[in-house]
C-alpha cells in the first residue's frame, strides 16, 4: 500500500520506516502523507499502545525535505507547502499514545523536526543532527520554535544560522536526545523502552499528553503562521532556487 515508508504493528507495537534509504530517508509530500496516514491507522488501532519512527538503515533517520521537490515551489505554493507539514506536525503533537523517534544516523532540518516533535529520541552513536535550512536558502522558523524551549536563545541562534552539525554525544549534553545508546545495542534498547510504555496507563498518558500541548499549542500555532509567511517571502525573493541549484551543483563535482 505504501511506497515510501513501511508500516508493521508487532506485541503492541506499531513501527514507522521512512523507506527512501537511496535519498538518506529525505522526504516528499507523499512519504508525508504516508505517515500520516500510518499515524491515523496506529490511533485508532487498540492493539498499539506506542509508535516508533525510524528510517531505513544505518545512515539515516531523515535528511529532512528531498530538494528535488522543494526546489520546484513557487512562492504563490509556498503557504501551501507549510501546511502539508502541519497537518503531519500537529497529529504527531497532538497523537494520544507516545512516539519514540530511534534515531539512526543523520537527521536534518525538517528531519530533525520530526525527530524533535516525538516524546522521545532514542540516538545510536552514529546519530548527528543539524538545520541546514540557512545553506539551501531557507528559513527555519519551526526548527527555532522547536528548540528555543530547551537551548535557549544563544545556542538556538548559533545552530540555526550557522547549520552546523552536532554528534549524538552533544545532543545528550544539551537534552535534545533521552538516550545514547551503541550502534549494535540499538534495537534492542529501543525494543526494550518501547515495552516498557506498552504497561503504562493509557488513559493517564493521554491525559498527560493533552496538557503539554496546552502549555505550547499558542507557540506552534503562531510559528506555522510565521513560517507560511517567511517562505512566501523566502520563495519570492528567488534565493531557495538559488542556493539549492548551486548544492545540486556542488554534488556534480
Amino acid at each position: 500500500m505504501y511506497t515510501d515508508i513501511l508500516y508493521e504493528v508487532k506485541d503492541s507495537k506499531g513501527r514507522i520506516t521512512i523507506n527512501r534509504p537511496k535519498v538518506m530517508n529525505a522526504w516528499t509530500k507523499n512519504t508525508k502523507e504516508e505517515i500520516l496516514d500510518a499515524l491515523r491507522k496506529a490511533g485508532k488501532d487498540e492493539i498499539v499502545k506506542v509508535v516508533i519512527i525510524t528510517g531505513a538503515g544505518d545512515k539515516a533517520f531523515c535528511a529532512g525535505q528531498d530538494l528535488k521537490e522543494s526546489k520546484e515551489i513557487k512562492a504563490d505554493k509556498a503557504s501551501e507547502w507549510i501546511t502539508e507539514f502541519d497537518n503531519l506536525y500537529w497529529t504527531i503533537r497532538h497523537f494520544e499514545k507516545p512516539i519514540i523517534a530511534a534515531v539512526n544516523g543523520v537527521a536534518i532540518g525538517s528531519g530533525w523536526q520530526l525527530a524533535l516533535l516525538c516524546d522521545f529520541r532514542i540516538a545510536s552513536e552514529n546519530a548527528r543532527f543539524a538545520f541546514t535550512e540557512i545553506d539551501v536558502g531557507f528559513a527555519c522558523i519551526i526548527g527555532s520554535t522547536l528548540l528555543w524551549s530547551t537551548l535557549g536563545e544563544s545556542l538556538t541562534k548559533e545552530l540555526i544560522l550557522t547549520g552546523r552539525f552536532i554528534n549524538a554525544e552533544e545532543a545528550l549534553k544539551y537534552q535534545l536526545v533521552n538516550k545514547l545508546v551503541p550502534q549494535k545495542d540499538f534495537e534492542r534498547v529501543v525494543n526494550n523502552f518501547a515495552v516498557e510504555l506498552t504497561k503504562k496507563a493509557p488513559v493517564a498518558t493521554k491525559l498527560n499528553k493533552q496538557w503539554y500541548c496546552r502549555l505550547t499549542d499558542q507557540a506552534y500555532l503562531n510559528c506555522i503562521s510565521f513560517a507560511k509567511e517567511a517562505h512566501t517571502i523566502g520563495y519570492a525573493s528567488g534565493e531557495p532556487k538559488k542556493y539549492q541549484d548551486e548544492f545540486f551543483e556542488e554534488r556534480k563535482r
